[in-house]
Formats: structure tokens, sequence, C-alpha cells
């Protein structure tokens, strides 16, 4: 076969995290979570190991836009 995939552990875990993912958003993981926490204009909710990848322990966070406006008073 001329076509190149990708197969394995890696794959299946990346397609898990995907489809827990909601529509336009974003899930990480947590050393980016620890870097990134901080950040006012981000919100970030743990999701539960069990929904991505329970036999590795992955724990996720999804990420939201924090569209709330600072008050400059």
């Amino acid at each position: 076969s001329s076509v190149n995939d990708i197969f394995g552990t890696t794959v299946n875990r990346c397609a898990k995290i995907n489809r827990t993912a909601p529509a336009n958003g974003l899930i990480v993981g947590e050393e980016f979570y620890e870097n990134a926490k901080n950040l006012e204009n981000y919100n970030f909710k743990k999701i539960s190991s069990e929904i991505v990848s329970p036999e590795h322990g992955f724990v996720g966070y999804v990420v939201t836009r924090n569209l709330k406006k600072k008050d400059n008073s």
C-alpha cells in the first residue's frame, strides 16, 4: 500500500481524548494545565480519567475561554 498510517496506543489514546472534547473545544494534559492554570482569560475544568484513559490514568482538563469583561473602575 502506498498509504502511510499510524497505529498504536498513542493514537488510540488521542482518539479517546478527542471524543470527550466539547465542540470547538480543547482538552489538555496535566503538565500543560500546571503551566497555564493562572492565565486570566481561560478556565480549566478537570475531567474524569475514567472517561479518557482509565488504563493509563490520564488526567485531562477542558479549556474554555473566559469571556467576562474586566471592571476597570
